[in-house]
């Protein structure tokens, strides 16, 4: 299971929204060991998407991706994964996510429709296909 934070969920969320009817896209961080899946995303941070057709695809600004992994270095985070938005349409992973895709990243995916957004789902790419990852938003709390 991965723990979505709050704010991390919020500021997808919002940048989803803003985004429709063109894919929002942006940078997932949070505590991680080499290999593994992270625990807890406790940051997200938007990016440009700079793809060349913003409504059927997204591509996340290298130079952010650069940039937040150079600036938390010692911090304890790292850039564990992207978000992204499939603007009108299901958070299934899409045979491009499915040709693009990283072995150690953490793939979120939201839908977003003109006026709200709908499921959210996240995906880890492991041999040659996308797991579903069960994904929480805010604390686990013990009963």
């Amino acid at each position: 299971m991965v723990i979505l934070e709050r704010e991390a969920a919020d500021v997808i969320l919002k940048h989803c929204l803003q985004s429709h009817p063109e894919e929002a896209c942006g940078v997932l961080v949070g505590p991680c060991e080499a290999g593994k899946l992270p625990a807890r995303i406790t940051r997200a941070f938007e990016s440009q998407n700079l793809a060349t057709d913003r409504r059927r695809g997204y591509l996340v600004d290298p130079a952010l991706q650069l940039r937040l992994q150079r600036d938390l270095r010692g911090s304890g985070t790292e850039v564990v994964g992207v978000y992204h938005s499939h603007p009108d349409g299901p958070p299934r992973p899409s045979a491009r996510d499915c040709d693009e895709a990283w072995p150690w990243f953490l793939y979120l995916i939201v839908e977003a429709f003109g006026d709200s957004t709908g499921q959210a789902a996240a995906f880890r790419w492991t041999n040659g296909s996308f797991i579903p990852v069960l994904l929480q938003v805010g604390d686990v709390r013990a009963d």
